[in-house]
């Protein structure tokens, strides 16, 4: 053997000797089978507690309040209180993110950890997740997925705990449903079959979870490749991940090395790309700089700030309407919907197709016209992508999901206090014992049953108005 032959296997030898006591993936469950008994049991607790919830009804005794629904944050974020009113900035942020990009994008969101639980702006993570099994309307696949994200959430928080996540990230994949019959009552987007990624990192600064959103499937005709993909990942990293559906790949709580992941969940996206055969956040796009990436989704959730405030600022002045915790979700889906059709006139990398096909041919008109100076068309054709448009958040149960290019099939099943506004048909809560009704878009003023005010025209026609006049001036 030739010396340089003889230094090689030397080398090689080394090489595997050291990869041996490297820190390779691992499985929560496996790595920490007590931890996983222990959330297990917790969650069979709390499940409990719900079904007795609903069970159990106590006569002459006023409920006490759920003050960790969105409800109550608005409620009390009325009254003036601030931590209240960043839980209701954090869900409209939140909704409308993942409302506008279904790929190609990821979101940041700080928590807390004390006394042994997650915090998110006060709340406690568990809870978030009891209220969607408490309040939501879910089919038996749905419900499953919920319970198992409550049971993650109780694993996270005992990973945290025993300081597994010195050394280590969660992360989570979580795939849309296989059954189409749930995919079309929850509005999951059947362009890309979205999967989430999620990453929990403990840094110096607090508790960081990233969330990533990847296509599932190259276009709308292709076929699936995400669970593949994540099965590819699992075996480079030396596990074995038998799951081969949605519901299956999100039991699986992963701990992956920091060192392995240093740009946090883009590192993640990476290695999906990579065994997706070459895409980019699961699409057949052209590969980016991740890093670069992740600060431009930062800038586009920056921007998303006015609109957030706008809305949370609706939210705020109807509290004394709501009546239920679903009721306000209906409420803010409405209103992100409108928002975000409006936003996405002139925010071309908004894909019209989120807002249904009838919305989307409108929305590109639209573009259309706005871009010819011919606003007064523009502006027709978005109030008719708003009355049509049909989106979605963060799955949610939707009876009507048709035609609904007649305003009045817009309103939430309770549909006992909300109207459109005369002058620029936004939806207004309608109160007949108000001595003063105003609406919150155009600023129309009725007092007393007579109209003082009507309106500037809204938010649609002031900005037609904006770019008629940057138009003009040569902007």
């Amino acid at each position: 053997m030739t010396l340089a032959r003889h230094t090689r296997v030397i080398f090689m030898a080394e090489l595997a000797e050291q990869t041996r006591y490297l820190p390779q993936w691992l499985l929560a469950e496996q790595a920490y089978p007590e931890l996983d008994r222990r959330a297990n049991e917790q969650t069979a607790r709390q499940l409990g507690s719900l079904a007795l919830a609903r069970e159990v009804r106590i006569e002459n005794i006023e409920q006490v309040p759920n003050e960790s629904t969105l409800l109550a944050a608005i409620q009390l974020g009325a009254l003036g209180d601030e931590t209240s009113r960043r839980v209701v900035r954090t869900n409209v942020a939140t909704d409308i993110a993942e409302r506008l990009f279904k790929a190609g994008h990821q979101t940041k969101i700080w928590l807390e950890f004390s006394g042994g639980r997650l915090l998110q702006d006060g709340r406690q993570l568990i809870d978030i997740h009891k209220n969607t099994l408490q309040f939501a309307t879910l089919n038996p696949v749905m419900e499953r997925r919920a319970k198992t994200e409550l049971k993650n959430a109780l694993l996270f928080q005992e990973l945290l705990a025993a300081g597994a996540l010195d050394e280590y990230d969660i992360v989570v994949f979580s795939p849309c449903p296989e059954d189409v019959a749930t995919k079309k009552a929850y509005g999951f987007f059947a362009d890309t079959d979205s999967c989430s990624i999620q990453m929990l990192r403990k840094t110096p600064q607090g508790i960081m979870l990233e969330t990533a959103l990847v296509a599932g499937k190259r276009n709308p005709t292709a076929a699936r490749h995400d669970i593949a993909a994540i099965q590819a990942i699992a075996k480079q990293n030396n596990l074995n991940l038998s799951s081969s559906d949605g519901d299956g790949m999100l039991n699986h709580v992963l701990l992956v090395p920091r060192q392995a992941t240093p740009r946090g969940v883009s590192d993640v996206v990476a290695q999906f790309d990579q065994a997706a055969g070459g895409t980019f956040y699961g699409q057949a796009k052209p590969r980016q700089n991740y890093e670069q990436f992740a600060k431009e989704c930062q800038v586009r959730n920056d921007s998303f700030v006015d609109t957030v405030e706008q809305i949370t600022a609706q939210l705020l002045k109807e509290a004394h309407a709501f009546t239920s915790p679903m009721e306000v979700l209906e409420r803010l889906d409405y209103l992100s919907e409108r928002f975000s059709v409006a936003r996405a006139k002139s925010d071309l990398s908004i894909d019209a197709a989120v807002f249904g096909d009838v919305s989307a041919r409108h929305i590109v008109l639209a573009r259309r016209h706005y871009q010819n100076g011919d606003y007064d068309q523009a502006n027709k054709e978005m109030q008719q992508a708003k009355n049509t448009a049909n989106s979605t958040s963060c799955p949610l149960f939707k009876e009507a999901d048709g035609d609904k290019s007649d305003a009045t099939k817009n309103d939430e099943k309770s549909g006992k206090k909300w109207m459109s506004c005369p002058y620029c048909q936004a939806k207004v809560f309608d109160d007949p014992c108000a001595q003063v009704l105003a609406c919150w878009d155009c600023k129309a003023i009725v007092v007393n049953g007579r109209v003082k005010y009507k309106g500037d025209g809204g938010s649609q026609k002031r900005q037609a108005e904006q770019a008629k006049h940057k138009h003009e001036a040569g902007l």
